[in-house]
C-alpha cells in the first residue's frame, strides 16, 4: 500500500525495483514499478540467511527532496531513532 501511494504522489519516480519481504508470505518477493504502476510481486527462492532486510532502488528524474522526505516519514519515529528498519 505505501509503495503504491508513493508512486502515485511522486511523478519523479521513473522506476522502482527491489526485493522485499511481504507480511503474508515466507519467501522474499521481487517488485518492479514503472510509470506510476506497480506490477504484481514475483516470489523468489528462500534465502539461507535469517536476514529479512529488503532493498529498494528508485530511478528518478528531477529533484528528489520531496521524495526523500516522504520516504523518511514512512516509518515511525521510534524506528528511525533506534536505527531500526522495517522488514
Amino acid at each position: 500500500q505505501w509503495l503504491i501511494r508513493l508512486l502515485d504522489r511522486h511523478a519523479e519516480i521513473v522506476r522502482v525495483k527491489g526485493d522485499v519481504h511481504l507480511t503474508d508470505q515466507f519467501e522474499p518477493a521481487a517488485i518492479h514499478g514503472a510509470a506510476q504502476h506497480l506490477y504484481p510481486p514475483i516470489s523468489l527462492p528462500v534465502r539461507v540467511t535469517e536476514n529479512r532486510q529488503g532493498r529498494l532502488v528508485f530511478i528518478t528524474e528531477g529533484p528528489i527532496q520531496s521524495l526523500a522526505e516522504s520516504i523518511a516519514n514512512l516509518w515511525p519515529d521510534e524506528w528511525r531513532d533506534a536505527g531500526q528498519r522495517p522488514h
